[in-house]
């Protein structure tokens, strides 16, 4: 089988396989996670990668703690209920959003569990920045609990390898596409084992027109909205992808629209988003082809940052094609229960403006809508939270031990 190990340096699968689980919170895992945490946020190295430094910020001892707090709630002695490590946990991570591996890798570890993750073999800088962090540390002695049970390896599509340790894991998890989940199935894991995984989902971002020209600091709002969508390349499950605009008058929506367009090329033009020249390519090939097929207009700008697919109604309206960056759907309702025609099981996050939380509560409640996993501010798409694609990953992470009274 071939794979390379690439943290710890002496690290291996047979020494992760024989290792035992840890207790949930242990104090090596917990020291591990907060000088990790710390060695991000104060390293000038990370500073251009915000998405590390914001990695590294929910990271955070006090953070941590309140996972811990919660976690212990209700279980443990003098409860009925003690949960522990499910054993080793076999992480397969994404391509497109390189370090989110490391948000179920830390929770796996919170609890306990021993852990291998199958990093993508593209090659990224701030992805070897991680590594490099993590390597340093697993080198101290003091973490010897923690490197004994993490493995980080790199390895070309290969069942064999794939087969090899998912025959083993106690649980696996699948960071991918829809195609690469439906492909990893079919490679089995142990009958007593568990699955879990994160497939194809996409997000969009709903604002009140009227709260929106009611707002006095409308940049911080367009930089939001810029980090949201332009980070990871629009790529992330969570990268609002449409914008719906939410409003009772025609001239105020418009002129919302106009108003918030324009601004966001502001601040495109500020940031400079890295696009490289095959991605604008690719959207236009994207754009043109959803013209093409469904008879709509497209709304280039001078700079190739931003476009916008105006549509009339969502029998014009599918993801399939869409391949970011800076491209968007924008559609236009007057009722908030008309969002039930754009609501499936693939849809994850809605980041929203202007919007009562209330009234959203009501409105999945009263619906029964069938997706919609999160609810977030504008700016907050891609905070992650413990709590994910439906799932507290936590519990997910653990299994539960119930003793009856007797």
């Amino acid at each position: 089988m071939k794979y390379q190990v690439i943290a710890p340096s002496n690290g291996s699968i047979h020494g992760v396989r024989e290792s035992k689980t840890l207790p949930a919170f242990s104090e090596p895992v917990l020291t591990f996670i907060a000088t990790l945490s710390n060695r991000i946020l104060n390293s000038l190295a990370f500073n251009q990668y915000p998405e590390l430094i914001a990695m590294a910020y929910w990271m955070r001892k006090s953070k941590i703690a309140k996972l811990k707090q919660a976690y212990f709630a209700n279980t443990g002695e003098g409860f009925a209920i003690i949960r522990m490590a499910r054993g080793t946990v076999f992480h397969i991570a994404p391509s497109n959003v390189d370090t989110i591996f490391m948000y179920s890798l830390l929770l796996s570890m919170l609890v306990g569990n021993c852990n291998i993750v199958r990093l993508s073999s593209k090659k990224n800088e701030q992805l070897n920045l991680l590594i490099n962090a993590i390597n340093a540390l697993l080198e101290a002695d003091v973490f010897e609990a923690v490197s004994s049970r993490l493995l980080l390896v790199q390895y070309e599509r290969d069942e064999e390898v794939t087969g090899y340790l998912s025959g083993f894991a106690n649980m696996r998890v699948i960071w991918g596409g829809d195609d690469t989940i439906r492909a990893i199935r079919k490679i089995p894991i142990q009958p007593n084992g568990t699955e879990l995984v994160f497939p194809d989902k996409n997000s969009f971002c709903l604002i009140r027109a009227e709260a929106f020209l009611a707002l006095e600091n409308k940049k911080k709002l367009l930089t939001n909205f810029y980090n949201d969508a332009y980070w990871f390349g629009q790529m992330a499950c969570s990268s609002p992808k449409m914008l719906v605009w939410l409003g009772a008058d025609d001239n105020a929506i418009q002129k919302a629209k106009e108003q918030f367009w324009r601004l966001l090329q502001e601040v495109i033009v500020q940031k400079t988003p890295d696009i490289s020249t095959a991605d604008i390519v690719n959207k236009m090939v994207a754009q043109d082809s959803i013209a093409i097929e469904q008879n709509i207009s497209i709304d280039p700008s001078k700079n190739n940052y931003l476009n916008r697919i105006e549509l009339k109604n969502l029998q014009q309206f599918s993801f399939k094609h869409h391949c970011g960056p800076g491209l968007f759907y924008e559609w236009t309702i007057h009722d908030l229960d008309q969002l039930n025609a754009l609501i499936s099981r693939n849809i994850q996050t809605i980041s929203v403006f202007g919007i009562d939380m209330g009234e959203l509560k009501t409105f999945i409640i009263n619906n029964q809508a069938p997706g919609i996993d999160r609810i977030v501010q504008i700016g907050h798409a891609l905070n992650f939270s413990e709590v994910w694609d439906g799932h507290e990953l936590l519990n997910e992470f653990s299994r539960c031990i119930n003793f009856e009274q007797f």
